[in-house]
Parts: structure tokens; C-alpha cells; sequence
């Protein structure tokens, strides 16, 4: 155990100096917003582009990798949404927000990092597989749902006829047709998408890199781990914890059921090699992102619930991921 605690220890501390530094009043929240810019656009595209790059595609799109991790994340995704829906009284769109927070975590600023300590290059390709399936499936997939959201449902208008069911159903179609077309242009935009997508490409081409450009992006993400993790406690220390049922129900999912899922799956129900199976169950572990809360934001979603949570998961993490590392066959 103390070997697991020389690797997560670590990472946590550079969490809890960003999230001091935020409340101490030490960094402003402009200066969070330039170091979380900072990683955005630079660190993290170049250290997911090298993970592309120089990593076999066989080892990048593995698809019984991807259906034991996506048979692991849906399910809880549906099972907040639901919650929402029945227990937590929440609406169609509030609710899609709480399926993204329990079923998103924060593989892309923290799992990098910690796989990285854990096995290295080795270790981050599977990592670089669950921020592929993330992005495009359940961030898009929400994307959607809160599109359709901003409509008035059909039930709401009063006395629909037939022809009015039809043009509901002709607009449905399209509203979804025009999110699907606006999230996958913002993604295509997206610098993690683009430095996945060109790193890909370039593994298609099983040629090297040059070492000039080995040498710049190595040196560029290798700053991506500690700037990312300092810029998850500067986020954290601006947030206030709120009182609210949904935050245990969101915080439970995310950091006990899902891992416990993505184990069965991984471990038992495909055939994941032990070692990405680990990483997996290690990434499903982590606490959830804060993209959650971005979205939120731009939908007008209450963010007080998910912001509590991210918090809260994030520190209880700390003894969960501990733990799972401690536990999984790992080298």
C-alpha cells in the first residue's frame, strides 16, 4: 500500500495546492482561467497527440475495450437520469446534466497524469481510449438530449391534433439532425479532438516522429500532468459545497457504482487484456470532470448539485483510487 500511496499522494497534493492556492486568495480566478486555457489548448493536445502518435491504432481502438467501457458508463448514465427524473425532481434537461456528472470523470486533467506515474506510456493508451469514448459519445449524447430539452414537449401544448403531432415529430427530427451537426462541428474544433484526431492519423502512417517534433510535444505535455491537476484545485477552491439530494446520489454513482461496473465488465464480461481492463476500472474510479459543470453553465442548468459533487468526489477519490490501484493487477 505505501507504494500506491507514492503514486496518488502525489497527484492529490498538486490538486490540494491549486485548491489552496484558490481559496487563500493567492490566484485569482483570471489566473485560473489562464492556466485551465493553458492546458486546454496547449499541454493536454500535446501530450494526447503524442499518446496517439506513437501508440499501434490496434492499441487505440480496441472495440471490446470500447463496449465494456461503454456498457459500464450508459448504464449509469440512465440510472441518474432516471433518479432525476423520478426522485430528485428534476426536468428533462437538469437531468441529462446529472447523467453527464455521474457518468463523465475527469480522465482527460487527472487520469492522464495518474496513468502516466502508474505504467507510463503503456498505461495511457487505454487512458486515451475512455476521453476517446467520453467526448464522442457521452458528452455528444448529452449534448442532444439538452437540445431536444429546450423544446416544449408535445404533451405541454394544449388540445394537439394529428397534424400537429406530425410537424412535433418533423421538428423533433430536425432539432436533432441540427444538434447533431453543431456538436460535431464544435467537437471537430475542439484542440483535444484535433490533436486526437492528427495523432491518430499519424499512427495510421506507422512511421516515427521526427525528433524534432518528439522532442516539442514531449516537452510541452510533459507539463500537461501537474498544470492540469493545479488547475482542477484552483477550479474546486472557487466552488461552494451546496446541500442538495442529488449531490450523494450523483457523488455514489460516480465513485462507487461506476468503478464496480467497469470492473464487471472489463474484468469479467469482455475480453480486455488484465492490464487495459485495470486502467479502465482505475479511469471509472475517477471523480467526475468538470465539463459537467461547464455545460451546465451554458445550458442554465442549476450547477450548484454538480459543483458539490465534483468537490466532493474529487476528495473522496483520493482513498477509492488509492484503493483501486492497490487491488487491480497491475504490474
Amino acid at each position: 500500500m505505501q507504494a500506491v500511496l507514492e503514486i496518488t499522494l502525489p497527484i492529490f497534493a498538486l490538486v490540494l495546492c491549486g485548491y489552496a492556492g484558490r481559496r487563500l486568495g493567492s490566484i485569482s480566478e483570471l489566473s485560473v482561467d489562464a492556466i485551465n486555457q493553458f492546458v486546454f489548448m496547449f499541454a493536454l493536445p500535446a501530450m494526447l497527440f503524442r499518446v496517439a502518435a506513437t501508440n499501434p491504432l490496434a492499441n487505440l481502438l480496441d472495440p471490446n475495450f470500447a463496449a465494456a467501457w461503454l456498457c459500464a458508463a450508459l448504464p449509469i448514465y440512465a440510472i441518474a437520469y432516471g433518479a432525476g427524473r423520478r426522485w430528485l425532481g428534476g426536468d428533462r434537461a437538469q437531468s441529462a446534466g446529472w447523467g453527464l456528472n455521474a457518468a463523465h470523470g475527469n480522465v482527460g486533467y487527472m487520469g492522464l497524469p495518474l496513468a502516466s506515474e502508474i505504467g507510463g506510456a503503456k498505461a495511457l493508451a487505454p487512458i486515451l481510449m475512455t476521453v476517446i469514448l467520453d467526448v464522442f459519445v457521452i458528452i455528444t449524447m448529452t449534448i442532444i438530449l439538452l437540445e431536444f430539452a429546450r423544446q416544449p414537449s408535445a404533451e405541454s401544448r394544449s388540445g394537439p391534433t394529428n397534424s400537429d403531432n406530425d410537424h412535433d415529430q418533423a421538428s423533433g427530427l430536425q432539432r436533432a439532425a441540427e444538434a447533431v451537426r453543431s456538436t460535431g462541428l464544435g467537437l471537430l474544433r475542439s484542440p483535444l479532438v484535433l490533436s486526437i484526431g492528427l495523432g491518430l492519423a499519424w499512427s495510421a502512417t506507422e512511421w516515427k516522429l521526427p525528433m524534432v517534433v518528439d522532442n516539442f510535444v514531449r516537452l510541452l505535455g510533459s507539463v500537461a500532468g501537474p498544470s492540469a491537476l493545479f488547475a482542477i484545485g484552483a477550479s474546486l477552491g472557487g466552488k461552494a459545497v451546496a446541500r442538495d439530494p442529488a449531490v450523494p446520489v450523483m457523488s455514489i454513482l460516480k465513485i462507487f457504482v461506476h468503478p464496480a461496473l467497469a470492473a464487471v465488465t472489463m474484468l469479467w464480461l469482455f475480453p480486455v487484456g488484465a492490464y487495459a481492463a485495470s486502467i479502465g476500472v482505475i479511469a471509472a474510479a475517477l471523480p467526475a470532470a468538470s465539463n459537467g459543470f461547464i455545460i451546465a453553465q451554458r445550458y442554465g442548468l442549476e450547477v450548484g448539485s454538480i459543483s458539490s459533487s465534483i468537490v466532493i468526489g474529487t476528495i473522496i477519490s483520493l482513498v477509492t483510487v488509492s484503493f483501486a490501484v492497490w487491488v487491480l493487477p497491475l504490474p
